[in-house]
């Protein structure tokens, strides 16, 4: 029963080992894409794009309603 328990184990660190490993060497290679991409990226560099702004009307519809709206919640502020 020991030897089943003990071989068990002995298969569950080996297992845990190689899984941290593996992480490992993907974090590493990761960070070493990191750097290259970032040296690489000064020959290459990426198009940067023009933000175009687009230009808003000013709605004075609603000018009204938003004073009407801005002393309710005042009367209602001072109300309490």
């Amino acid at each position: 029963m020991l030897d089943v328990l003990m071989d068990g184990l002995i298969i569950m660190v080996i297992g845990m080992g190689v899984v941290f490993v593996f992480l490992m060497f993907m974090v590493w290679s990761m960070h070493g894409m990191h750097h290259f991409l970032n040296w690489f990226n000064k020959f290459m560099p990426e198009p940067i794009e023009e933000v175009k702004t687009k230009k808003t009307k000013n709605n004075n519809d609603n000018d009204e309603a938003l004073v009407a709206v801005a002393i309710a919640a005042c009367v209602n502020k001072l109300a309490k």
